[in-house]
């Protein structure tokens, strides 16, 4: 009983019992509910980032897990360095942990990989700085000092209860007391036996060139920039000499071989490339395309070669322009869709002679829509290519789609998968290391256990602009085809598979087209594509009357080559670019024209002359000139004939015209294209008309009559003259006087 109002009521001891074991029940699970939440973490939208080391005045760094995959009698050892930095705490010891949780899915990999929290797990094994053996008293490092270490890890202690897994382990550094002075997340692989069939994995590296303005440029300037994208050191150069005895495939942009032709007519369709040196380039740069062609050819016997839009072309923007809509007007959907055609066509390869396996549309901003992908269709025509997206991310209890898929409409596609995207495109970093190589483990092996009974083709893409040491990559890929799960196979393994409907029978349709209406191209990679579309229109109706040799066609080509191309998109360059191609469209306005002029009509019938001006540097034929006259007093009776003018020159067109009554009749005059395309621009002609009336015809047949009776008249009226009977003597010659002086001579 309490004495007081102030005193206080005692806790039975039964509940102060339940209370610490409930405290002690907290403490003992906490660690296992920490775990357990980092390894369900939801996984980013983007590709996981491979692991990176968490450390507070130290660097930490693995050099080596080695193999990278345990097995019931295969040991793994983990070795690295440990430097002290800043003055910071000195570490003393090393060692491993072991997550209390297994990794049943692509996203739990992706959540231990990327999570920022303290790991916990089970201890595997400890050692102390600079000593190779766990039992040696504490030996602490000297600042900025990189230390050595090593720890072994028994088969056993990393064992899963599956044939085929990883193990998520932590690396941790510690100091005085085993306080956390940092650590690094990674796995280990773990296989048993693999009696099913292995993951096939194809390998895509794409050889464009490099976003610079001065490919845009005047001769010289341009010149030197291609050559510093194809010379022998060129980033393309080092690309090659990467993966020469890799298991890869190459996507291959056509104008890296084959320059810029003049874009297609009304008539007839873009040639597809012309030969080296044939547009007029330099002697050296045609030698570095030629080269590239021979070692493009030599490769492909190992490499196959996917075909790219001319240009790497921004597909995304240039399909959602193309499929029209009320956003797009009509002139530049036409005149996109054409500008599409071209550049997925052209295929300046097969003209090298180098062996194209297929060709490969590269949309990059996901799914088409179903209007996107009839455009693309109505532009490849029946050549169809393979349609390269991403997969969608596979998260827990979702299953992975593979790479071969089809649309709806039976357009074969290709899926990349992000993950592996952005674990390829690391490996090929200098400072990629064994980080990089064990999260590939980890994510493959859970490939691998979605479906372990049927045999699924995935495909990994560099991206653009890759540049990998070839070490790295070299290290990377050979611990890659070695994993027991693991196939790396050529691209047209691939291929063969997607014609084939599928190595799992799955279309996958709804992964790859989205509802109509949509568009995945974002608003900043269109409105460029939109400027050039409008060029193109004024640029298609100009190659008409032009030379098929026209430079000023070629430039205008190669300008909007460059603009299309999707490695501008986020880039300040290309604002040069298309500055240098509204120069180069807005040069033809005004060049091509009618002469303004007043000309006074007098006659119910004749022959009205207009001047065409061409103030290009190069002739034009097949010009027509048409005439559309204000009103009712005047109009053309035949067309004239097509006309041709010369460089700098003037031509005069007579065009036959009626007048049917006095009056100034204002005509507008404009030239068109042999199939009726306007061109230049349009002319007002003042023509007053006076034809004569009915009055002048009666008036001049009156005043002819006249003349007629005066004449006869004055005929009747003359007298008569009689003949005179003189007969005159005939006027006979004169003779001359003969000279008779001498003639002196010498």
């Amino acid at each position: 009983m309490s004495a007081g109002g102030g005193g206080s009521t005692p806790v039975p001891r039964r509940s102060r019992a339940l209370t610490r074991v409930g405290l002690a029940l907290v403490v003992a699970l906490l660690p296992l509910v920490t775990a357990v939440g980092e390894a369900t973490a939801d996984p980013a939208a983007a590709p996981a980032a491979h692991p990176q080391a968490t450390t507070t005045g130290v660097d930490l760094v693995l050099t080596e897990v080695t193999p990278a995959v345990a097995g019931p009698e295969v040991p793994v050892t983990i070795a690295g360095t440990v430097r002290a930095t800043g003055g910071a705490a000195a570490p003393r010891t090393v060692r491993v942990l072991r997550a209390r949780t297994s990794l049943a899915s692509r996203s739990e990999v992706d959540a231990w990989a990327t999570a920022t929290t303290t790991p916990t797990g089970t201890e595997l094994g400890r050692t102390a700085i600079g000593s190779a053996a766990p039992t040696t008293p504490d030996a602490p490092a000297g600042p900025d000092t990189p230390v050595p270490f090593r720890i072994t890890l028994t088969p056993e202690s990393l064992r899963v209860s599956a044939a085929v897994g990883a193990v998520p382990i932590a690396v941790e550094v510690l100091g005085a007391g085993d306080a956390r002075l940092g650590w690094v997340r990674t796995f280990v692989g773990w296989a048993r036996s693999v009696d099913s069939p292995r993951l096939s994995l194809g390998l895509l590296v794409p050889l464009t060139v490099d976003p610079d303005a001065a490919l845009a440029a005047g001769t010289d300037t341009r010149t030197a920039a291609w050559l510093t994208q194809l010379g022998p050191t060129s980033r393309l150069a080092r690309l090659l000499g990467a993966t020469a005895n890799a298991t890869v495939g190459y996507a291959v942009d056509p104008a890296l071989v084959s320059a810029t032709a003049a874009p297609a007519t009304a008539t007839g369709p873009t040639a597809t490339g012309p030969v080296t040196g044939s547009t007029g380039e330099p002697t050296t740069l045609a030698a570095a395309r030629e080269a590239l062609a021979q070692t493009l050819t030599a490769a492909a016997a190992s490499h196959p070669i996917l075909a790219l839009p001319r240009g790497d072309a921004d597909l995304s923007g240039l399909l959602s322009l193309a499929a029209g809509g009320e956003a797009t007007p009509p002139d530049v959907a036409r005149a996109v869709a054409g500008l599409t055609r071209d550049l997925v066509v052209a295929d300046g390869l097969s003209a090298h002679g180098i062996p194209v396996a297929g060709r490969l549309a590269w949309p990059a901003d996901g799914p088409l829509t179903a209007e996107e992908e009839r455009a693309l269709r109505a532009a490849y025509g029946s050549d169809l290519p393979s349609i390269l997206l991403a997969g969608s991310d596979a998260g827990a209890g979702r299953l992975t789609s593979p790479a071969p898929a089809t649309t709806s409409a039976g357009t074969p596609v290709l899926r990349h998968d992000d993950r592996l995207d952005a674990l390829f495109a690391a490996a090929g970093r200098p400072e990629s290391g064994p980080l990089t190589t064990q999260e590939f483990v980890a994510q493959t092996a859970a490939l691998y256990a979605e479906r372990p009974s049927i045999a699924r083709s995935f495909l990994a893409v560099a991206p653009a602009g890759f540049d990998p040491a070839p070490e790295s990559l070299a290290r990377f890929l050979g611990q890659a085809s070695q994993l027991p799960w693991l196939q790396v196979v050529p691209m047209s393994s691939l291929l063969s598979a997607r014609t084939g409907g599928g190595t799992d029978g799955l279309t996958g349709a709804e992964n790859v087209t989205t509802p109509a209406g949509t568009s995945h191209a974002p608003s900043r990679a269109r409105e460029p594509l939109a400027t050039v579309g409008r060029g193109r229109e004024l640029v298609d109706t100009f190659a008409e009357v032009l030379p098929a040799t026209s430079t000023r066609l070629g430039t205008w080509s190669s300008q909007a080559e460059l603009a299309c191309g999707l490695r501008w998109r986020d880039t300040p360059a290309r604002q040069s670019v298309l500055d240098l191609l509204a120069e180069t469209t807005d040069a033809l306005v005004g060049t091509l024209s009618i002469a303004p002029q007043t000309t006074n009509f007098l006659a119910d019938e004749g022959l009205l002359q207009v001047t065409v001006v061409n103030d290009l540097d190069e002739p034009v034929t097949g010009v027509r000139v048409v005439l559309v006259p204000g009103n009712g007093r005047l109009r053309v009776i035949e067309p004239p004939a097509p006309v041709s003018v010369g460089a700098h020159s003037r031509a005069i067109v007579a065009v036959r015209m009626a007048a049917a009554a006095q009056g100034l009749v204002p005509v507008t005059a404009w030239l068109t294209t042999p199939l009726g395309l306007p061109v230049g621009a349009p002319q007002e002609l003042s023509v007053r008309a006076a034809p004569p009336g009915a009055w002048l015809y009666v008036a001049l047949g009156g005043l002819t009559g006249v003349v007629l009776l005066v004449g006869i008249v004055r005929a009747l009226r003359r007298p008569r003259t009689r003949a005179l009977g003189v007969e005159l003597d005939p006027v006979l010659p004169t003779p001359e006087v003969q000279l008779e002086d001498p003639i002196d001579t010498p």
